[in-house]
């Protein structure tokens, strides 16, 4: 027979019939044939398929059809896409039944057709139910259905509802056959290329949706380097910062320590709250080198002892202040910008170092705030590319079941 020919039978099926085969594979299972319900089922999966175009119909029956067959890759470019994959379908059937009935020996389309008629044929003469040809109705397929597996009387059928659609693939494609108008080369051919067309937009938008998420997908591997390298730089700044605060604590604890050695070196050059606070430190270091200078006077063991203790606490006391202050003073010295000339060389050239960490801070805060908001902005560019590509994805897993299942 012509290869051409399943797919001119194809074609050629009214929408009723093609909604009831596609509902036949689509729902039917062992539980619905042995319950009675099956014609119930093909009735309401009918009438939920009616509001699908020609096209649409034909492309989720030869989904289904090629489910069966667990044959996932399809693509209907050309015509000739379409009679090589009704060519595996048959292949397939004359498989099945070659295997499941012993007195098939067919090999061709017009093999199958022929037994299958033949066998439908014979149930109806032969089952008081079966009075009616088979015709393209819920209520009539599924009686024929139902006979050609009815369980024995010692045996129940256990077919997973994937067996049993393989088991209905030849009753499917003689029904196929069956049902078909009688159409006009033309009109067949029209309808081919209606639908080679419908697939072909199908198949455009869904390559448009892949290449929107392959810019999405590359958009973000972008944004992620750029992400890195600038996390990258801002480790490089806070090391920097890190350092040269350290450096300037360093500095600035080195002055704390020697402030109150040279403390008679600022007479004169402090005013205000810096020149009241080293009045402070001046009155400190003077009363611990008077106490240094008095001799301990000759006294019995118990008071001298409690005199070391009166001490002890008393210079604990005293240091404790003169760090304070020590420190307020530093910090009044650094205050103190362009007079630091007035003060000592050393603590002039030790200021001047705390200034000049001070501005490399203020620069390199100032760099990383801008590396922060770049961070950020990457960050947003690549939430905003991840939620559109989310939502492309969703989009391509849905035309993916539609044209690929």
């Amino acid at each position: 027979m012509e290869k051409q020919a399943f797919v001119n039978a194809l074609v050629s099926l009214p929408d009723p019939a093609a909604r009831l085969l596609f509902a036949l594979l689509d729902k039917s299972s062992m539980l619905e044939l042995l319950s009675g319900k099956l014609s119930l089922t093909l009735e309401r999966e009918v009438a939920r398929a009616s509001g699908w175009s020609r096209n649409e119909l034909l492309l989720k029956l030869l989904i289904r059809l090629n489910q069966t067959i667990h044959n996932e890759k399809i693509t209907y470019i050309t015509k000739e896409d379409v009679i090589q994959n009704t060519g595996l379908l048959v292949d397939r059937a004359i498989a099945v039944l070659t295997k499941t009935e012993k007195e098939f020996s067919g090999e061709t389309l017009l093999d199958l057709l022929v037994y299958e008629g033949d066998k439908i044929e014979s149930m109806r003469r032969s089952d008081e139910v079966l009075k009616e040809p088979l015709r393209p109705d819920a209520q009539s397929t599924a009686l024929y259905i139902q006979q050609l597996f009815e369980p024995s009387a010692k045996t129940l059928s256990t077919f997973s509802a994937q067996r049993l659609r393989e088991r209905m693939l030849p009753f499917v494609i003689y029904a196929l056959f069956l049902w078909n108008e009688k159409l006009t080369v033309e009109e067949t051919e029209e309808r081919i290329c209606s639908f080679l067309r419908y697939w072909q937009e199908k198949r455009g938008i869904y390559d448009h949706l892949q290449a929107k998420m392959k810019e999405h997908t590359y958009a973000i591997e972008l944004e992620d380097r750029l992400l890195e390298q600038k996390t990258g730089n801002m480790k490089v700044l806070q090391r920097q910062l890190d350092q040269i605060a350290e450096e300037r604590d360093n500095i600035k604890t080195a002055l704390i320590h020697r402030l109150p050695h040279d403390i008679r070196k600022f007479e004169g050059i402090f005013e205000g709250k810096a020149k009241t606070v080293w009045n402070r430190m001046v009155e400190l270091q003077a009363r611990r080198a008077e106490a240094e200078e008095t001799e301990e006077e000759e006294e019995g063991l118990l008071r001298s002892l409690w005199n070391r203790i009166d001490t002890s606490i008393s210079d604990a006391q005293t240091e404790r202040e003169t760090k304070r202050l020590a420190v307020r003073l530093v910090d009044e010295m650094v205050a103190m910008k362009k007079n630091i000339i007035q003060l000592p060389v050393y603590y002039m050239d030790r200021i001047k170092q705390i200034h000049d960490c001070d501005s490399k801070i203020q620069e390199i805060r100032r760099w990383r705030y801008q590396l922060e908001q770049e961070v950020e902005k990457h960050k947003e560019k690549i939430q905003h590319h991840k939620v559109h590509r989310t939502t492309l994805e969703q989009q391509i897993k849905q035309w993916e079941k539609e044209l690929f299942f």
